[in-house]
């Protein structure tokens, strides 16, 4: 991918928080649409989402009868779109914010409704729950701009060093975003054959959870290792023991770099090589 580092830490990265729980919310409808109307694979990755550099937007799978039409999720804006419509010329889209998601789904229905296919599908449930937020009972979204411009500098700037690590790595997976956590990330297999004990490691961005508040960097080797036998890592960031095991760098470890890019860059790459040498030991 190519693209310039958007220099983070303009904004008080301690209240993205609200911000970016609304935007977990809104990429749902993408989630929606696909688990409704796109072709089903096994591991649900049809439901998952890429970053589109260009338009600074996630984007969901092809959706529909002639599997042309793709909605967006634009987190700098707080806007959704939908291209590929037969009845419209570029791309059609709502800003979210002051809108319930009942007007949302009413504006999918009325301005993208898919063909003669069965505007039921959209209704399937999630098999995951939402972290709980006012909009599931009816809450307006509410805009923020300085937090919804810091969150897109956040997911753009995880996906072109993320997109980095899909290249350098064997065995990485394409980029994908995940909607149950929101988190942008590869999995990098070290063992050709899977099952539950195949190792790998993850490698990605969360933009914020039960964990931590923040958006963080994480790399996370599988098997888990022994928490005893972990390594200190060198320079900042931290490991993580409580529910998951994973080497931890928050966006505060990044703003405080005086070249962010470069400190994120080797950060990643430092804690890739400390979990293949965890892994190399199972």
């Amino acid at each position: 991918m190519s693209g310039e580092w958007q220099q983070l830490g303009s904004f008080n990265t301690g209240d993205l928080a609200a911000t970016r729980l609304q935007a977990h919310y809104a990429v749902q409808w993408l989630a929606r649409a696909a688990r409704g109307y796109a072709k089903p694979v096994p591991d649900d990755s049809h439901t998952s989402l890429t970053w589109d550099a260009g338009e600074a937007a996630f984007i969901g799978n092809a959706i529909g009868a002639a599997s042309k039409l793709r909605f967006g999720y634009r987190p700098g804006a707080m806007s959704l779109f939908v291209s590929g419509h037969d009845d419209f010329d570029g791309n059609v889209e709502i800003e979210l914010a002051g809108q319930t998601d009942a007007d949302v789904r009413t504006w999918v229905r009325n301005h993208v409704i898919l063909g003669a296919e069965d505007p039921g599908a959209l209704e399937h449930q999630a098999p995951y729950e939402m972290p709980p937020h006012g909009i599931s009972d009816g809450a307006q979204y509410s805009a923020d701009a300085q937090a919804q411009t810091e969150l897109e500098r956040v997911f753009a700037n995880a996906a072109l060093l993320l997109d980095d690590v899909v290249a350098a790595q064997s065995g990485a997976s394409p980029l994908r975003c995940w909607p149950h956590h929101f988190d942008i990330a590869t999995l990098i297999s070290l063992d050709q054959t899977g099952g539950e004990d195949a190792r790998s490691i993850g490698v990605g961005l969360s933009p914020g959870d039960e964990s931590y508040a923040d958006p963080y960097f994480y790399v996370s080797p599988w098997p888990y290792p022994d928490i005893d036998a972990l390594p200190d890592l060198e320079g900042d960031g931290h490991w993580h023991t409580d529910g998951f095991v994973a080497a931890v760098a928050t966006l505060s470890d990044v703003v405080a770099a005086a070249d962010q890019r470069r400190w994120a860059s080797a950060w990643l790459t430092r804690s890739i090589g400390y979990c293949h040498f965890l892994l190399e030991e199972i």
